[in-house]
């Protein structure tokens, strides 16, 4: 629950979240003549949410009724008479850029997204029908989540696939913490074989870079990517669409066109320069 309590303190590109959270949960109902949307959400912090979304973008209701139900909390808003079809969803979602996607995906997480604890790492998205399942499955594709659908489940499996689709939709913190488990798993299984010193080294690098992502999101966060040289921004967009890569296997992205230092001393040189603004 603590990365959908992450996520739901989040808000960017509200008309693409919300139309995740209309394909994954959403429902139109009737109470009486009044007609509405139905949302059956995990936690009340998104409930909140998707009530913000709509004040936000203005989505004229008469009223938001909270109930509770197999312990879900269903939000029903009444007197909604804007037509919301999956066809023109579908239409809509196809236009989107990535960070559109990613909004998208992460209303689609929050809505029917399951996230299994450690130590066996297990993604689910649960829809109701097959055509929300493939619409999601295509998308995943387009960000090079690896996925497998089946009927209207889709399922991510594999730590680096995971903490991919992670980082994309906003979790930053679960991400991280996933990271260093990983570091954590691998320094047990290798305890036997490895100096006290080379442990050090590893939670060295495992720290060092798990802050080198978090100033360089900041940093996009604030809009100063876009005031970099181009040589600088093109190594800081490197890491962050890769951000679990190796610096030589970062360097294997650039063909050889940047070598593993060049990228280092970059990326370096660019911290420091914010570190030092501050």
């Amino acid at each position: 629950m603590l990365c959908k309590d992450e996520l739901s303190r989040k808000f960017d590109d509200l008309v693409a979240e919300f139309y995740g959270f209309l394909v994954s949960v959403g429902r139109i109902v009737y109470l009486g003549k009044e007609r509405g949307l139905s949302f059956s959400l995990s936690h009340i912090n998104i409930v909140r949410k998707v009530v913000r979304i709509m004040d936000q973008l203005k989505i004229k209701r008469d009223k938001d009724i909270l109930q509770s139900e197999n312990n879900r909390r269903i939000l029903i808003s009444t007197g909604i008479n804007r037509e919301y079809s999956f066809e023109k969803i579908e239409e809509f979602v196809s236009t989107l850029m990535t960070e559109g996607i990613y909004a998208f995906l992460r209303g689609i997480f929050l809505g029917c997204g399951i996230l299994s604890s450690p130590p066996f790492y297990h993604l689910e998205l649960r829809f109701v029908d097959d055509k929300a399942a493939q619409l999601v499955s295509r998308l995943l594709q387009k960000i090079n989540v690896k996925s497998l659908q089946k009927g209207s489940i889709v399922y991510i499996k594999g730590r680096s696939n995971i903490e991919t689709f992670l980082y994309s939709i906003g979790a930053m913190n679960t991400f991280l913490f996933m990271e260093q488990d990983a570091v954590n798993k691998n320094l047990i299984n290798s305890a036997n074989r490895k100096a006290n010193c080379e442990y050090a080294n590893i939670k060295r690098q495992s720290d060092a870079s798990t802050q080198q992502i978090s100033i360089l999101k900041k940093m996009k966060d604030e809009g100063l990517l876009d005031n970099l040289p181009v040589k600088y921004r093109e190594v800081v967009e490197l890491r962050l669409n890769y951000p679990f890569l190796s610096f030589r296997e970062l360097s294997r992205k650039t063909n050889g066109k940047l070598s593993k230092q060049t990228i280092y001393y970059r990326l370096r040189r660019v911290i420091d320069s914010y570190e030092g603004d501050k």
